[in-house]
Formats: structure tokens, sequence, C-alpha cells
């Protein structure tokens, strides 16, 4: 069977959901009162699809649908066998039945046989996901431009968790399921893998930074038009970082008089994030003890732990202590579009929401048994006033050094970004593009967006990264 991508053609039956729930209803409902939640805690949907086991194999499956009321998985035959699997442009993350993704996660309500109404209709439980089938369709056309050679995807998630695009290039038709051991990565959901990150986590550790401010000597605060940056830094170990422009003396203000090839230059914090400055960033977390500064990192933002959703687990973020420079400017900093999204939504809107797939659970007489509700948890609150943060400004400049004055003038200082780039052994590159969007008013965060494309031997800009985040953006509504 030849390699099925997301273009193949494929006639499917799109459905109306019975409870009529539309993308702004669903956002609206998520936003519950802040309460803290113990990482022990059995959330309700947890209990429904792990409780008491009440399923039946012989049961028809329930719909799953998008939140925009498009059906995403249903019976295909192919070949002379039947299977339920996902509909074409979400095989990664859907998946099939006896195998991955959400339908094997959730086979449990999916099959439910718990309730009397279950057992009269030998039916399971229908679950509308969070995933937006307009976001996700422009995100499938923009990565079926990718061949195999790389991995490529559009994450999007919403500042109340929901995860609205989790889109690969390695998407495939249905009858991909009925071969699966032909395909080395049908089951493997780009968006929730992990890779290097590159500079694009650096307003992450900025944003750690700026809450030990009063830690710094006077020059050295994130603030400071004071702050020194270097061409390079020399490690006790004898090894070398440097910045990428640290062969253009144009870029710097002049040489150290110890070392002539030693460039130095005043920096601010936006300067910092355009200039996609190692060294200003590594000097800040070398000036905390590097020990202490990832203390702090995980301290702000959990990110040690790994997070478990309804369907997958986002794995944790470490580093050894030997290479805690290399994590400090993003190289050795792994970490999964999703969660770099929730992370982006974290440090820019002060709330830690947990992703999550699922927004409801619907018996088949059309009964709401379940409804996501969104959980802010209390101990990593961050204290940020987005219409006049530092870091929000430097991030706003940031996006406007990617994309033209017409472009900027549009969204008016409500687009945040920063891209990183991470050198693979192979001589491969990891490209990642950050964008989050802010409300009209400037007060909040929407929503945050994910372009990752790792292992690539291209070099694509980062006008032309942001271009296509903004297509997927406005294609979800976020806009």
């Amino acid at each position: 069977m030849r390699h099925a991508k997301q273009k193949t053609t494929a006639i499917l039956l799109i459905l109306c959901i019975v409870c009529g729930i539309c993308l702004h209803r669903s956002a609206g409902l998520l936003e519950a009162a802040e309460e803290e939640m113990q990482t022990s805690a059995i959330s309700p949907l947890e209990s429904l699809v792990g409780g008491d086991g009440q399923y039946a194999a012989g049961n028809q499956y329930g719909v799953v649908y998008s939140i925009d009321n498009t059906v995403i998985a249903q019976e295909f035959v192919y070949d002379g066998k039947t299977k339920y699997c996902a509909a074409e442009g979400y095989s990664s993350i859907i998946g099939c039945e006896g195998s991955g993704g959400l339908i094997y996660s959730l086979r449990q309500t999916l099959l439910s046989n718990a309730s009397e109404i279950n057992k009269t209709a030998h039916r399971g439980n229908s679950v509308v996901t969070t995933l937006h089938s307009k976001g996700m369709k422009t995100a499938n056309n923009i990565l079926s431009a990718f061949d195999e050679e790389c991995e490529a995807s559009i994450t999007l998630v919403i500042r109340e968790g929901a995860v609205l695009v989790a889109a690969g290039n390695n998407s495939y038709s249905p009858e991909a399921f009925f071969h699966p051991n032909d395909y080395d990565d049908l089951y493997i959901d780009y968006s929730a893998s992990v890779n290097s990150v590159g500079s694009s986590v650096k307003p992450i550790l900025d944003r750690m930074y700026l809450l030990h401010n009063d830690e710094y000597e006077k020059d050295d605060r994130i603030g400071s038009k004071n702050f020194v940056d270097f061409s390079y830094i020399r490690l006790d170990d004898g090894s070398v970082i440097h910045n990428h422009d640290h062969y253009v003396p144009s870029c710097y203000e002049g040489s150290t008089e110890e070392d002539p090839s030693l460039f130095w230059r005043h920096c601010t914090l936006s300067e910092a994030l355009q200039w996609s400055s190692n060294v200003f960033h590594i000097l800040h977390a070398e000036r905390l003890g590097f020990t202490n500064a990832q203390t702090y990192l995980n301290e702000m933002t959990g990110i040690q732990r790994p997070i478990i959703t309804e369907i997958n687990k986002l794995d944790a973020v470490t580093c050894q202590k030997d290479r805690l420079p290399w994590f400090f400017f993003g190289q050795d900093f792994e970490c999964s579009p999703v969660r770099m999204c929730h992370l982006f939504n974290h440090i820019t809107g002060g709330i830690f929401t947990q992703p999550f797939y699922v927004a409801q659970v619907i018996q088949p007489d059309g009964t709401l048994l379940y409804e996501a509700n969104s959980t802010a948890r209390s101990e990593y609150r961050i204290k940020v006033k987005t219409e006049d943060d530092i870091l929000i400004e430097a991030m706003a400049d940031t996006f406007e050094s990617y994309v033209s004055e017409a472009v900027s003038k549009k969204y008016d200082r409500r687009v945040l970004a920063k891209s990183g780039t991470a050198q693979n052994a192979d001589g491969t590159q990891d490209r990642v593009m950050m964008v989050s969007v802010l409300s009209e008013d400037r007060e909040t965060v929407l929503a945050s967006a994910c372009f990752a494309i790792n292992k690539t031997e291209t070099d694509y800009t980062n006008r032309y990264m942001v271009e296509q985040l903004l297509m997927v953006l406005h294609a979800a509504d976020i806009f």
C-alpha cells in the first residue's frame, strides 16, 4: 500500500452534534474559579474512563466530534475489513481501535456499557474533543508540503488549556490503519513528542529571571540598559558558547583589551530576544547559579514533572548538571510543542492550566455526562500585568522584527513571538516558532501556537513560520 499522506482523497460523513456546542461557548465553560489541584487528584473524566470498567467490546463506538461539530472518527471499510478509526487529517491524534490515540485511550468511554441507555442502544458514549476542524484542516494543508525526511507539526492551545490543533506531517488516510506495520510513525503524535526547542525557550527563562530580579546587581537586572552582552562565553571546563552573530564585529560596540576577538555590547531584554543572544541568557543563569536557576525554573513552571492528559503523557523537562549552560540558551531544552504552548500561555498570562483534549462526554440519548472545567494551579500563579509588562513588550518587538510593517500594524502589538533553532549531530536542525496572541485590550493572553520542523536540512525563515501560524490562528477563530 502506498504512503497515504493527508491529501489522499476520502469521502467523510459529516454529522451535526447532538447538543450544538461551539468553540466560543466551550471556551466560556472552561473559565472556572481558580482552585488548587493536587497532582494525585482524579479528575471527573479520569473517573469516567478508568472507574468501574463497564464497557462492552460488542457495543458500537460512540461518535468522536471536533469542537466545531465535525465527525472526526468513524467506521471505515477496506479490503473487506472494518475498523473504527480517525478520519483523514487526524490519524496521529485520534488513532484507531485496539491500537493508539484518543480512540484507544478512551475506549472505556466510547464502548461504555455502564448505564441502561448504553445497554439498550448497544452503543458507547460520544466524545466531543477540543480539536477545531478548520484549524486542523489549515494546519494539515500547510504540513502537507513537508516530506517524510523531517518531522513537522503545528500545535495550538488556548489559555484555558484546550488543545485546538495538534497536527503533524505524518497524517495518514484511514486505509493506513489496515496495514499499520507499513508505517513507523502511524501512532506518533509530533505535537506531544519531545525535541530541542532552541532559542524559543528564552522568554520562559526571562520570566524566571524577572521573578528573581532582586538577586542581581543593578546593571545585571532584566530591564537594565547597562547590561553588557558578549559575543561568546568560555565555561570553566574550557567549552565555548557563542552568539549567532559572534563573528560580525558591526553587531557589537567594541572588543575587549584582553581578547580582541571577544566583542561586547550593551543589551536590553528586547534586543536580547531579537538578537537571540545566547550569552545574555547564560550569564543571567550563571549569576543566579546554574543549579539555583534550574530550581527556580521548576518552581515557576513545574517542568520537571510530566503532565498527564486524558490521552497522553507530556514528558518532564530535565537536564544533567554538566549540560545546564546549554540548557539555558535552548540547545539542550527538550520539550513537546503542546507543553511549549502551555508554557507560553503561562508566562504571558500568569495562569497555569493543564492541557486537555476532551470537552464533553455525551450518552447515546443526548444526556451530558461530563463537561471539561479548566483548573488553574495556584502554586504556579505568576503576577503578569500584560499591558505594561517588560517581557510582553519585548516579545511584541520580536514579532515585529519578524514580519513586514503592514503585518505589524494589522495586529497592533497583540502578537508575541520567539523563534528557535537547535543543531543536531547529523547536521540537520530543529526549528521552532512560538506565537502568543493577546486579547484586543491586551489584558490577557488568548492562545499560544507552535510550529516545529525537526530534523530538517532547509532553512525556514522566521517570517514564513509566523505567517503560517497566523493562518492557523485565524482559521481556529482566535482572531
